[in-house]
């Protein structure tokens, strides 16, 4: 999947609320210069899918959006990105070696680092990683519910077992490692390790409130034959394993979900809904499937979606190009949950595809393509949503067809996509590239559209960040040993003048409920079968956003946590 073994290859607003104000773009004068944007900042075109494979349509409205990028001014590889709830962005792997310029990977004494930002990507800190962690398929991962920062990788260390796991409780001042890492038992030293979190079924059995997971390839170091994954009950200190996912590579099988022929099986991060229940993506040898489990992940059910991504028939029909296909089925940050655990599936196929389930995974609608039509192929999406159907998507995007092998002949720009509402009946998605035309992020001389002898590209990365911007992580080649990590940037219209108060529903099943705005607590209202809050946003001042905290206690005894962004005024 990652450096390892493709790079060889290759190398040929938010919240359930009464009374919310309606967001209406305005028209927009000439963009002023923006200081974070390397070049002047594009606006976003509308789009609306048409629910099957044709391309979308181009329609009226999106004024307002824009999207730009700005480079951190660090080197590394595979972007990913992660934010807190104070706002604090870390991006990795930053590091000035190859993938075959470290001996320390060898026994745990690699030199990268993760990059930490605390004024919205203006300037970056570079936090080093302990020395376990490769910079290969490194990936920070915030919990939602503790706020503490993961950071996971592949390991080629000879001297341990399995995957490593560090965390930070003080944003990566210090570093706790796993006592009891995953990918021991089984041993494996599979190279697509996914950490994501979530609530438990039941009463947490210790202190931490949630269930961490990391599900990984087993048991080699490439594309395996089987999916295993395991949990740790402790906050990420021990981790078990829980059982294999019900997939068969050779018969391109996940469960009863019967996929394409010929090609592989790939998983990417997994999601917790709110009752416990964990949910996998896979590609299926080119046909897009879930797996969904009740029990913190001992079984496993398969559910088709019905769509279609990229596989191995593609190839054979000329359609893709072999070195390109390494890359389509490449899927990592690819299924987002909201706050009402609904789910949002992307991948690729003539651009990028979305699916949405409103019932946990169990049924899945086709949007159809959701980003423009001029684009001929895309690779490694992410989506990530929040409040109910917002959604916001990253991805390399090409309108160049390139050569028989898809190695060369392609120029590529890092795309974002915005959608206010993904659930509508008639969706509408703003979609822009964050460079011109001009200075693509990948240009047509590299080869295999996304790799060098010493990196592979494998992700994205993207998240809300406030209610009016949603930031994205790539990398931009610059000529330089290695690409440039680069944080993008899409902003939203700012709302209308008119400042009414909100009313923030408190779910009802929720008790021992403490809401704060902005650090000061709010009076709850209403009955037990109504309660709610009135956010007054005229008190805060319309240079600052206003963070609504809702916390409580559910009938399993969980801490539930949620958090709400308004604008002030």
């Amino acid at each position: 999947m990652s450096g390892e073994g493709r790079a060889r290859a290759a190398c040929v607003c938010a919240g359930v609320a009464a009374g919310l104000l309606i967001v209406t773009p305005g028209s927009v004068a000439a963009l002023a210069p923006d200081p974070t944007c390397d070049f002047p900042a594009r606006p976003a075109a509308n789009y609306r899918p048409t629910g099957d494979e044709s391309p979308s349509r181009q329609t009226s409205g999106g004024a307002g959006t824009t999207v730009c990028e700005h480079t951190t001014g660090a080197q590394g590889m595979e972007p990913m990105l992660a934010v807190n709830r104070h706002g604090t962005l870390f991006m990795g792997i930053a590091t000035d070696k190859g993938l075959y310029e470290q001996p320390g990977r060898l026994n745990g004494t690699s030199d990268n680092a993760l990059l930490r930002s605390r004024d919205d990507g203006r300037t970056w800190q570079r936090i080093p990683l302990p020395g376990v962690i490769d910079a290969s398929e490194g990936f920070p991962y915030i919990d939602p519910a503790t706020d503490r920062l993961f950071v996971t990788s592949f390991s080629f260390d000879q001297t341990r077992c399995g995957q490593p796991v560090v965390h930070s409780d003080d944003e990566g001042a210090t570093w706790s490692a796993a006592a009891a890492p995953p990918g021991c038992s089984p041993p494996t030293r599979g190279d697509w390790p996914k950490i994501f979190s979530g609530p438990f079924k039941g009463r947490p059995p210790g202190r931490s409130p949630t269930a961490v997971y990391e599900c990984n390839f087993i048991p080699n170091d490439l594309v395996a034959a089987s999916i295993g994954c395991w949990r740790s009950d402790d906050g990420g200190d021990h981790f078990e394993f829980t059982g294999l996912l019900p997939t068969i590579n050779g018969l391109c099988r996940a469960g009863d979900v019967q996929g394409g022929t010929g090609a592989t099986i790939v998983h990417g991060s997994g999601r917790v809904l709110s009752n416990g229940d964990v949910v996998v993506p896979l590609t299926v040898c080119g046909k897009p499937a879930v797996v969904l489990s009740t029990d913190e992940g001992r079984t496993w059910q398969g559910v088709a979606t019905g769509g279609r991504s990229l596989g191995l028939e593609d190839v054979i029909a000329l359609k893709e190009g072999f070195v390109l296909a390494i890359t389509d089925h490449v899927w990592s940050e690819n299924l987002a949950v909201d706050d009402h655990d609904n789910l949002y599936f992307a991948y690729v196929r003539d651009g990028v595809h979305l699916m949405v389930s409103r019932d946990g995974g169990r049924s899945w609608r086709h949007l159809g393509i959701v980003t423009p039509p001029g684009i001929v192929h895309a690779i490694v999406a992410s989506v990530t949503s929040r409040g109910r159907g917002e959604v916001a998507l990253t991805y390399y995007a090409t309108p160049d067809r390139g050569d028989a092998v898809g190695a060369y002949g392609m120029n590529w720009r890092a795309w974002m996509t915005y959608s206010p509402n993904a659930l509508a009946a008639d969706p509408e998605f703003r979609s822009a590239p964050t460079s011109p035309e001009s200075a693509p992020t990948m240009s047509a001389s590299m080869p295999g559209c996304c790799t060098t002898d010493e990196t592979f590209l494998e992700y994205t990365g993207v998240k809300f960040v406030s209610p009016t911007e949603i930031r994205g992580a790539f990398t931009r080649w610059t000529g330089k040993h290695l690409p440039e990590l680069v944080l993008t940037k899409l902003s939203l219209p700012r709302p209308p003048a008119t400042c009414r108060p909100i009313m923030l529903d408190i779910p009802r099943a929720l008790r021992r409920v403490r809401v704060t705005a902005n650090g000061r607590r709010l009076r709850v209202r209403g009955r037990r079968n109504h309660r709610y809050v009135i956010v007054d946003r005229r008190r805060y001042g319309s240079r600052r956003t206003v963070v609504v905290r809702v916390s409580g206690i559910d009938r399993w005894g969980h801490v539930r946590r949620r958090i709400h962004r308004y604008h002030g005024c």
